[in-house]
């Protein structure tokens, strides 16, 4: 690829001929039938060329390559954006007389120094998701790393003591959330952050909050939302039945709860027509002190996702012990989607990467390890008192379920593989909680590769 001083000479080539013609910038075998629009200094704008506005994508596409630091900052399209939108004034100062590697320089300089003053900065951001929850809604604040899960009440209580929303809107809020119509209000800033406030929070009873920073605007509401989503999982961990408890665990930014109907014709007649709800109105039924006292027991490996959430959103990748964090939060991404996937082949394809990811990607044999190292199994001992042995689930859930449904040989494609999703998801429960523990425990555990060390004590498997 050339570099962008040459790309840039390119562009006030294209330019300087374009000037001087006489047709139409919109070219017919243009998808994009209206017309390219920069802007061009001091407010005002210029039409530009299909040429011209490639030439700013692969303009903007090797700066981005070039900076490290904004490859989770800031998403491509973002990025050509800002790009596109900075670029002109630049450009507009430059002279269009060839030769242009001198003026293609200062526009390269002037716009990198630009970008660089309006890119994120570190300004802390919080992001707001309503939520489901438990049963019970009494429960106090808690937090897995940087998601905080607090009742309704408590939000907006702690919104009206920093002074971040007003006693009026606080009120109205309540009054709605209790069922009350509201009055229309007069139109003003305040207006629209409470109709916002109750179109994200809508009826859930829970509100979940995200603390990022250092990303722009479309990437750190994805990354949030990504973090709400874990944090979630981390704790519907908590129960034997990931998957059950995920089922009531929605985000209101996520689609919602809904029903599904199905109909099914014989061959004169509608024979029956199916319900079924997808999701749940809330997750497991606990009382306050039951799940304080989860809450306390699982503490150790609530901390350790928390820190592998809080490494997934580092705009940069930074915090301490990087690999260990960088392979729990791709095992929790991994389980998450288990949980959550509708097909059981593409289920177990993802519990199995779990599993994958908690042994550096080196497949059935190093899961095996790590499950004698941190469960304190052998290969040879069955799962269960009358179940195959962990060597042959592993087969069937490693070989047989993830690698030939990648490679789309299996011989077992839409056949019932609930028992094997459920005994996937059970192994990689165990797996992951363990591992989170054992970082948990050791704050110098560094390396993926100790996870499968037998040396490091095992605790009973939660």
């Amino acid at each position: 690829m050339a570099d962008g001083q040459m790309i840039i000479e390119h562009m006030l080539a294209r330019l300087a001929v374009e000037q001087e013609e006489a047709e139409p910038l919109i070219s017919t075998d243009d998808p994009f039938q209206l017309p390219r629009i920069i802007q061009w200094g001091d407010g005002a704008t210029m039409q530009i060329s299909k040429v011209v506005d490639d030439l700013i994508s692969d303009l903007a596409r090797l700066l981005k390559q070039e900076r490290s630091d904004l490859r989770k900052a800031i998403k491509q399209d973002e990025w050509r954006a800002l790009v596109r939108r900075t670029i002109g004034a630049s450009l507009a100062r430059a002279s269009l007389t060839p030769p242009h590697a001198e003026a293609a320089a200062t526009v390269l300089q002037d716009l990198k120094a630009e970008l660089k003053w309006q890119l994120p900065g570190p300004k802390q951001l919080e992001y707001v998701f309503g939520s489901t929850l438990f049963s019970c809604e009494d429960l106090s604040p808690f937090s897995v790393g940087p998601v905080l899960f607090e009742r309704r009440a408590d939000w907006v209580a702690r919104k009206a003591a920093d002074g971040q929303l007003s006693l009026t809107t606080c009120n109205r809020l309540e009054r709605a959330w209790s069922g009350i119509k509201l009055r229309p209000r007069k139109v003003s800033e305040e207006a629209h952050c409470e109709r916002d406030l109750l179109d994200a929070i809508a009826d859930a009873p829970y509100v979940i909050t995200v603390q990022i920073s250092g990303y722009a605007s479309d990437a750190s509401q994805e990354a949030a939302a990504t973090a709400a989503r874990l944090g979630l999982a981390s704790v519907a961990l908590l129960w034997r039945n990931v998957s059950k408890a995920l089922e009531g665990f929605h985000l209101s930014y996520d689609p919602p709860i809904h029903r599904r109907v199905g109909l099914v014709f014989g061959e004169r007649r509608l024979l029956r027509a199916s319900h079924m709800r997808k999701g749940l109105p809330f997750g497991p039924l606990v009382d306050r002190q039951t799940w304080e006292d989860l809450l306390s027991e699982a503490q150790t490996w609530l901390s350790a996702a928390g820190e592998a959430i809080a490494f997934l959103i580092s705009p940069d990748d930074t915090g301490p012990r990087p690999e260990i964090f960088r392979a729990l939060s791709q095992a929790l991404l991994w389980f998450n989607a288990g949980c959550r996937e509708e097909n059981d082949a593409f289920a177990i394809v993802n519990f199995a990467a779990a599993m994958d990811a908690l042994c550096e990607g080196k497949g059935d044999r190093e899961i095996l390890r790590l499950l004698q190292a941190r469960l304190g199994v052998n290969p040879t001992d069955p799962i269960n008192s009358k179940g195959p042995s962990f060597n042959r689930v592993i087969d069937q859930i490693y070989k047989k379920g993830r690698s030939r449904t990648v490679h789309g040989t299996s011989l077992h494609i839409g056949h019932d593989r609930s028992v094997i999703r459920r005994q996937a998801e059970d192994i990689a429960r165990f797996a992951l909680i363990t591992c989170l523990d054992l970082v948990g425990e050791n704050p110098r555990l560094t390396k993926v590769a100790q996870l499968r060390e037998r040396t490091i004590s095992v605790r009973p498997t939660p």
